[in-house]
């Protein structure tokens, strides 16, 4: 498992290897645009909020899970679900101010999509990911 960012979403990056249960490559900042390319080639599955990072990797033909807030999902989710997961947070008030963001605009940078929760995305991982191929030997004859 590996976490990208910039080097402003570290922190996001420490609370993610900080909770996760396997060993995760931090390769926040350090990544140009064709290092991420790659990666996101190579990748199982792709976890990641609505981003240019998402988008790349479900064009060079990942399986992606993609967290959106319900108003860019309609804009910008995949169409096609045989290898992508579009995830909705379906909050339409700012959870700060109340403001609803369909009919208005506030300056709060709160998130949207944390209604999202850990379990689906895992639910949707689970289903998405390459399987690995058995290792069961078949008897002959």
């Amino acid at each position: 498992m590996a976490v990208t960012g910039t080097p402003a979403e570290a922190h996001l990056a420490e609370a993610i290897r900080d909770s996760a249960e396997a060993p995760v490559l931090d390769l926040v900042g350090r990544l140009d645009l064709s290092a991420l390319v790659g990666l996101l080639a190579r990748a199982g599955v792709v976890v990641a909020n609505d981003t240019g990072p998402l988008h790349l990797a479900s064009a060079v033909g990942s399986r992606t899970i993609g967290i959106y807030w319900v108003g860019n999902a309609i804009n910008a989710a995949p169409p096609f679900r045989a290898r992508d997961r579009p995830l909705l947070s379906w909050r339409l008030e700012c959870p700060v101010c109340g403001v609803n963001c369909m009919t208005g605009h506030c300056e709060h940078d709160a998130s949207f999509v944390d209604g999202v929760s850990v379990d689906e995305v895992l639910e949707a991982v689970a289903a998405l990911a390459p399987q690995p191929a058995s290792t069961a030997v078949a008897p002959v004859g």
